[in-house]
């Protein structure tokens, strides 16, 4: 028998391929030969460990001096749970097997509904539900939890500082609306209150862009004071410099 991935020798007895390490390929690929082979192996292990268990029996009675027969080993229950075990994992490797094992579920009273019922609970163990109480441990997180964070992130730029002007008339804007619709009850005065509101959002717009413009003309400040402080010194590219310029040796 080959592996039908790499095409390597297999025995028959062998669950899996050590070259390539598939498993239901390789049970797939077995025939009916190789499993009569597989089960004659079976059957010596089996004679192999009633043999060595009689032969334990025997040495533990004739030490503690009872007269008792030797314990006699069922041979029949080894063997149908070495072959109900490997008609099972033929079940889960997804092979045809009850075409292939006919023979032996018939020798040894295996029923199909047996081995069902174990490849149904192999599964359930490898891959177990959650239980009720394990569903109420889990707590769903609030909307509002989801994407809170210790340290979040900065934007490069900001605009708007925590007390800036702008967020003051922002706040206040929302101070203004919120009290204007529940205390004024007229139509006429609640118009004429919007009408304020809209120009105190221009104000408010109006600042911002002020702001905007305060804080890119101290970038600019910035940018020219260390510009003037690299024009300044006394060593220039392309030009050896002085021990004595500047803090340190610069190497162009």
């Amino acid at each position: 028998m080959q592996c039908i991935n790499c095409g390597n020798h297999l025995e028959p007895n062998w669950t899996h391929c050590p070259h390539s390490g598939k498993f239901k390929s390789v049970l797939k690929q077995m025939s009916a030969e190789d499993i009569d082979l597989v089960f004659e192996k079976l059957l010596g292990q089996a004679q192999k460990d009633v043999d060595k268990a009689k032969t334990l029996a025997a040495i533990a009675a004739r030490t503690s001096g009872d007269n008792q027969p030797p314990l006699s080993a069922d041979k029949t229950s080894t063997v149908r749970q070495q072959v109900f075990e490997v008609i099972v994992r033929q079940a889960i490797a997804g092979a045809p097997w009850r075409e292939m094992c006919a023979g032996p579920m018939t020798v040894n009273r295996i029923t199909e509904d047996e081995i069902l019922e174990e490849v149904e609970r192999r599964r359930n163990a490898s891959n177990p539900r959650p239980s009720k109480a394990d569903k109420e441990k889990r707590v769903t997180p609030r909307k509002d939890e989801e994407f809170k964070s210790e340290n979040p992130a900065r934007p490069f730029f900001e605009t708007e500082q925590p007390n800036s002007p702008s967020m003051r008339l922002d706040k206040l804007q929302r101070r203004l609306e919120d009290f204007l619709e529940k205390a004024i009850e007229d139509e006429q005065q609640r118009k004429y209150s919007k009408k304020l509101i809209l120009e105190l959002n221009e104000i408010a717009n109006s600042v911002i862009r002020l702001e905007a413009l305060v804080g890119t003309i101290r970038s600019e400040i910035a940018v020219n004071v260390d510009l003037e402080r690299e024009l300044s010194r006394k060593a220039k590219p392309f030009e050896p410099p002085d021990q004595s310029s500047g803090p340190h040796r610069v190497d162009w």
